[in-house]
């Protein structure tokens, strides 16, 4: 309910850099566990890359389609989701001691790498969505929202 008063804005801008700090510190220590796979590993991280930053997003938009959304909406909630996330991270820390292979370092670089393209990718969500869907038919009573639009809460609140 603060979201949108003059407080929230305040306490968002003062904590972004404290936000910033702690993500740059995150990947930093991240990077200092890692020993760079051999090449024959790169394929791996590819494909996971592939995977979470390209297919799960398609795949996502698909079902949520189906689920009665419209192209728009079901495109950018899959986007925001397109990233490997912090339980797989830790997931492939535990596992790691058990096996032979480097699952942490391939985890490790893809989720670093999915998170970078995250946030390249979210702020030219609606260029890429026109670029990928420009052929489609829209329903453009569900999918238009204008460009100049302040204080907007379609939340009820």
């Amino acid at each position: 309910m603060l979201v949108n008063t003059e407080l929230g804005f305040r306490v968002r801008e003062r904590f972004t850099a404290v936000k910033d700090f702690f993500t740059a510190l995150f990947f930093i220590s991240i990077g200092y566990l890692l020993t760079l796979p051999g090449m024959r590993y790169i394929g791996a991280v590819t494909g996971l890359v592939l995977f979470a930053s390209v297919i799960r997003p398609l795949f996502s938009t698909q079902v949520l389609r189906l689920q009665g959304y419209d192209l728009r909406t079901s495109f950018m909630a899959s986007v925001q989701s397109s990233q490997i996330s912090e339980i797989v991270v830790v997931g492939a820390l535990l596992l790691a001691p058990l096996t032979e292979s480097p699952v942490f370092e391939t985890v490790a670089i893809g989720f670093a790498t999915t998170t970078l393209i995250a946030h390249l990718v979210e702020d030219r969500e609606q260029y890429i969505f026109d670029k990928i869907f420009s052929q489609y038919d829209l329903d453009s009573e569900k999918s238009y929202v204008p460009n100049d639009i302040e204080n907007h809460s379609d939340s009820g609140w």
